[in-house]
């Protein structure tokens, strides 16, 4: 496994509203994340993180008269639940005075590992080290796929705000291949940043027969699935075959309307027959136009899914559900909806945002929550409350199995209390739940994670007669 933190200060377009948030927990901070993986050898492949957020939204601390800002960045692997490795990196930012922390400026950051094939789920932090209680955590699941060398294969893509030829001794830290390519992890576009780049590599065209070529085809759809002919489809014709290729393009999408689109990229023969074809999910957000995230996808699919055919009680225990996987902005959202329609397609969106796999009928985000959901169910109902809605059931939804559970349920004048301690969670954290009430209905009184409820006096509350 090798890893790699580069670090980058860029002025770009500021878009005021994130709606890819995926899985994602934070105090203050506000990162946007994307990620894509490329062939590194003929056994592993390399994951490569994006990630950005504001210069002013971390802080500083005065240094021999100027300000320094730290974060530290942290990549936990899970496999089957299971923690497998950790990976840290800390980057510093420098501001010559306070005047420039006041400038809305992006530090734009990319980290790189070589895994190999599995199904993971990636728990991405970073903290701010002069605020600890600043921070930003998202997860999501990962399939790195076994090496197959026998048929041509695209890599994912990464979408850019800019990609350029550079010269091999390029200092750029996101120079690859004769090209540097900026990230843009917001994956936001508009008016003000109209052009979309994509980077792409193709892997074994030498495999196919291409005698002829092949064509790089690309074109974007909306929401609905429908192939858009503004910006216009492109097909460039490709003469010589190597073994990696890069792919890249770009798009203008800047008179796009605000919501949700998908770019398409495929490599084909001669006779248009598709080899390996990739998608990416973008966001157009134009000043002025309000973004209705419950509204932006009316396509058949919603039809056919579980939401349509639900009532006001099903949807709206769907929202319960889910919801502690959504930020205020999201539950803002939701609160402005009045018709049962629109939370029909909230909640169908919501889940559909965060579909590591939208090719298939199964959306595997959505079947790996709901699993920890029917454990809790099954596990931790107190009284009339079903488990999930416990505090117990939440902890064990958002953090997994813990690693370790000491229970106290006839100690002396205290109520029964239990600990459940987290080992791969910020190099080991726990949470304190009592059952004060008697109907073992756990509740949370302390927890070392940042962002939880903290009572370092937890033990009086317990005492019987306190």
């Amino acid at each position: 496994m090798r890893v790699k933190t580069f670090i980058l200060l860029l002025i770009v377009f500021i878009p005021i509203l994130s709606v890819h948030d995926g899985n994602a927990q934070s105090n203050q901070l506000k990162v946007d994340v994307d990620w894509a993986t490329f062939r590194y050898n003929e056994d592993n492949s390399m994951l490569e993180i994006y990630y950005s957020f504001l210069q002013n939204d971390i802080s500083y601390e005065k240094q021999d008269g100027q300000f320094v800002g730290i974060t530290l960045g942290e990549l936990r692997l899970y496999e089957d639940s299971i923690f497998k490795e950790k990976y840290a990196w800390k980057n510093q930012n420098i501001v010559p005075d306070s005047a420039q922390l006041q400038n809305l400026r992006m530090i734009i950051d990319r980290v790189a590992f070589e895994l190999s094939a599995g199904n993971y789920e990636c728990e991405f932090v970073v903290k701010d080290v002069n605020d600890t209680t600043n921070y930003h955590m998202q997860k999501w699941p990962l399939k790195i796929e076994k090496i197959n060398q026998e048929n041509p294969k695209l890599s994912n893509i990464e979408i850019a705000s800019s990609i350029t030829r550079a010269p091999q001794d390029h200092e750029s830290p996101f120079y690859k291949n004769t090209l540097n390519v900026v990230p843009n992890p917001s994956l936001i576009f508009s008016k003000e940043l109209p052009i979309l780049f994509f980077y792409a590599e193709a892997y074994d065209l030498d495999r196919a027969g291409l005698n002829d070529g092949y064509i790089l085809d690309y074109y974007i759809t909306n929401s609905n699935g429908t192939k858009l002919d503004s910006p216009a489809p492109r097909r460039v014709p490709k003469t010589q075959i190597v073994n990696p290729s890069v792919e890249f393009g770009m798009m203008n999408v800047g008179r796009l309307g605000s919501g949700a689109y998908q770019l398409h990229v495929n490599l084909m023969q001669p006779d248009e027959t598709i080899i390996s074809s990739e998608n990416k999910k973008f966001y157009i957000y134009q000043k002025g136009e309000e973004f209705k995230i419950a509204s932006q996808d009316t396509s058949m699919q919603f039809q056919e899914s579980m939401y349509y055919t639900m009532d006001s009680t099903a949807i709206d225990r769907e929202f319960r559900i889910a919801s502690y996987l959504m930020g205020d902005e999201l539950r803002s959202i939701w609160n402005s909806i009045e018709n049962l329609e629109g939370r029909k397609r909230f909640i169908f969106q919501f889940w559909q945002l965060r579909d590591p796999e939208p090719s298939t009928s199964i959306n595997e985000a959505r079947e790996r929550y709901y699993k920890r959901v029917d454990h809790a169910n099954k596990t931790f109902r107190a009284f009339t409350r079903e488990g999930w809605s416990t505090d117990r059931g939440r902890v064990y939804i958002l953090y997994g199995p813990p690693s370790d559970i000491l229970r106290h349920p006839n100690e002396q004048n205290l109520y029964p209390y239990e600990i459940w301690e987290y080992d791969h969670l910020q190099s080991g954290i726990f949470f304190v739940f009592g059952d004060y009430e008697g109907y073992k209905n756990f509740r949370l009184l302390h927890s070392t994670l940042d962002g939880e409820i903290k009572d370092y006096n937890y033990m009086d509350t317990l005492k019987k007669g306190y």
